[in-house]
């Protein structure tokens, strides 16, 4: 082999690399934001459930506190990197 397919080679594997990477990233950030929707669709039931249903109101504030640092950090993401 010589010095210039070396060069591609590394580079396509670097590419490779990086659609993978890329591709898995994204997917993880889609469920996340659907994990982050559904919560948040969630939490005025759960608050009708809590007039009707007192034992409700330990399920209510914590997919609250979970919805918050997902959106939160969701998009934050882009900038940090």
């Amino acid at each position: 082999m010589d010095e210039t397919q070396q060069v591609e080679d590394r580079l396509e594997d670097q590419i490779r690399w990086y659609s993978r990477k890329s591709r898995s990233n994204k997917n993880w950030y889609q469920r996340l934001r659907a994990v982050e929707i559904r919560a948040a669709a969630s939490i005025p039931f759960l608050a009708r459930d809590l007039m009707v249903f007192p034992g409700a109101f330990r399920t209510s504030p914590p997919f609250g506190l979970l919805i918050f640092p997902y959106s939160s950090a969701g998009r934050q993401l882009p900038y940090l990197s």
